[in-house]
């Protein structure tokens, strides 16, 4: 089998890999803002 073969039948793999990082990124930065956000909350409420 040559190369471009296998190359254009693990597209969908790759693609899937692509949106699992992508969604992984997504939620370590919300997780992130939402510290971010009850840190402030906090500080405001002890301040």
């Amino acid at each position: 089998m040559a190369i471009h073969h296998t190359h254009k039948a693990g597209a969908g793999d790759r693609a899937m890999k692509k949106a699992a990082k992508e969604a992984a990124r997504r939620e370590k930065v919300k997780a992130r803002q939402a510290a971010k956000e009850k840190a402030a909350r906090d500080k405001a409420m002890a301040g």
